[in-house]
């Protein structure tokens, strides 16, 4: 529910790993001022000067003691590039190559990161290759959680493990790791984020009252004034996964309080859905015309005015719910727009026009409409037909092919 949060985390792990981002500092030695110059550029931010020099440095002393430092910095580098590729196969050289004692706690933490970033970053269709990536990541935090327990990396290791575990749907696994990072005392840069991240596990988990539990102490220990859309959100989702959705409306509705003007759209759509759960046909129908009016062209809008016509059905504005159906198919007669139809053809028969709600049938079923719309305009043309003298052999045939198709359903 948590809007890009890939962009997210890597802003969190940025803040969460000092040695990401300065070098560290060189014992004078041979290869001391080839690292010293490298390290200079990197501490102001000339990611790409610096990596020249590191490599121009790797190539001319490759079996100093440097090198794996110079080795690791050329991963944070890489890294803040954004080129995480390059930035693992750094970390994970610096973590396994000689000298690395000095440098490996960091690079095993970073090398997880860099591979959770990689893996955060790919489309959809790469999924298996995302897959692997973060099963990776958890493979690079383990090895730090297990090698250096003591390290100052341990608690960001943790919750960058939950949110690969997360990420292949091992929520129960993913949940421990969060846990870890709350039982932290030192860690508590990261405990409103680790709420947050172990709410969402434990309501994927299926388990949405220990989800509120974990978002009703994050809400009392957070500041007045201080942003709780995400909170909120998760805890309407939660109060709404524990059949309570005039609770979840509530929270829906602080949410908006303070929501992205980005996902406001998505804010309105779960305010609007937990109100219709509720049956509070009425102020929903409200709310999904304001979605739809506000914002025509996000991807919520058409289901939106469809959700504001059957919600006026439901409260009994019979005539109000027609005229908005009718708006709504007459615009597109397609298959896409088949519910608007078939809540048309329901508004028509239920006021008793049984022959326009029949041609009307007749023509949403001739788009080829989904499965899901094709089996009720059937029943619904059947139920037209058959209050016409000349439609009631034909009726029973469709009432009789619906049975037959529908046998053992």
């Amino acid at each position: 529910m948590p809007p890009l949060r890939p962009l997210l985390l890597f802003l969190l792990g940025l803040a969460a790993m000092p040695l990401c981002c300065l070098a560290q500092p060189a014992p004078a030695r041979s290869a001391g001022a080839a690292y010293t110059s490298a390290a200079a550029l990197q501490d102001r931010g000339l990611y790409d000067l610096a990596a020249k020099e590191w490599l121009a440095m790797l190539r001319a002393h490759p079996e100093d003691p440097l090198a794996s430092r110079a080795r690791y910095n050329l991963g944070v580098c890489r890294f803040q590039q954004g080129d995480f590729s390059a930035a693992a196969k750094e970390f994970q050289a610096a973590a396994t190559g000689k000298y690395a004692e000095s440098v490996a706690a960091a690079a095993w933490a970073n090398l997880g990161l860099a591979r959770f970033n990689l893996a955060s970053s790919l489309p959809p269709e790469q999924q298996p290759a995302a897959s692997e990536g973060y099963r990776q990541a958890v493979a690079a935090f383990d090895r730090l959680l297990k090698e250096f327990p003591q390290s100052s990396q341990v608690a960001t290791s943790h919750y960058y493990r939950g949110e690969s575990l997360a990420a292949l749907g091992e929520t129960a696994e993913a949940a421990k790791s969060f846990s870890a990072v709350l039982t932290d005392p030192n860690a508590s840069a990261l405990h409103e984020a680790s709420r947050i991240s172990l709410a969402r596990a434990e309501l994927e988990s299926g388990e949405p009252a220990k989800a509120e539990a974990t978002l009703n102490s994050l809400l009392a220990a957070t500041p007045a004034g201080a942003p709780l859309s995400e909170a909120y959100l998760l805890r309407g989702e939660a109060r709404l996964a524990a059949g309570n959705p005039q609770a979840a409306a509530e929270d829906f509705a602080k949410a908006a309080a303070d929501a992205d003007p980005a996902a406001m759209d998505s804010v309105l759509e779960r305010h609007a859905f937990a109100l219709y759960t509720g049956k509070d046909y009425a102020n929903a129908s409200d709310l999904y015309a304001r979605l739809a009016n506000r914002y025509p062209d996000s991807p919520l809008a058409a289901d939106a005015r469809v959700a504001c016509a059957k919600c006026l059905m439901l409260s009994g504005l019979d005539r109000q719910a027609e005229r908005a159906f009718a708006k709504l198919w007459n615009a597109a007669p397609t298959a896409d727009n088949a519910e608007a139809a078939h809540w048309l053809v329901q508004t028509l028969l239920k006021r008793g026009k049984h022959e326009e709600a029949a041609q009307l049938a007749r023509q949403a079923l001739a788009t080829s409409p989904p499965p899901q719309w094709r089996a009720p305009l059937q029943l619904a043309l059947a139920d037209g037909l058959s209050e016409q003298p000349d439609g009631q052999r034909e009726a029973l045939q469709l009432f009789t092919r619906y049975a037959r198709e529908h046998a053992g359903a």
